[in-house]
């Protein structure tokens, strides 16, 4: 299948993955955040835009939530890629930044796995946020 990601096929990769990053998010967020560079990607060195936290104007995202093609299934960041692509949008990333994809959708403990990882980042963040 066009665009099948390895990982979103195979079960047991996608809970050692979340087993591997889970393990590491203690270490990873030890402390509160410091002033974190931005890199702005005007030339779409990561053409992609997918599996992020991200933000972006309510006037674009509505564009990407009302595109036809996502009653059909399809996810926001394809359209989002997509959209950001076509107007030649700079992406801005965080520098030395890390996040945790649970699983795909289609796992079927997706939702305990999801769980699972906000529940460490929530821990994590407890104990360096004031």
């Amino acid at each position: 299948m066009r665009g099948l990601h390895p990982v979103r096929g195979n079960e047991t990769c996608m809970e050692v993955v979340l087993a591997m990053a889970l393990e590491r998010v203690e270490e990873r967020w030890d402390r509160a955040p410091a002033p974190t560079p931005l890199l702005v990607d005007r030339g779409r060195t990561f053409r992609y835009f997918c599996n992020n936290v991200y933000l972006v104007r309510a006037d674009l995202y509505s564009e990407v939530i009302h595109d036809p093609g996502l009653k059909n299934g399809g996810a926001d960041e394809v359209t989002l890629s997509r959209l950001l692509a076509s107007r030649r949008l700079p992406v801005c990333h965080l520098a030395q930044s890390f996040g945790v994809h649970p699983a795909y959708s289609t796992h079927p403990r997706f939702g305990a796995m999801e769980g699972l990882a906000v529940a460490a980042v929530e821990h994590a963040a407890e104990r360096i946020l004031p």
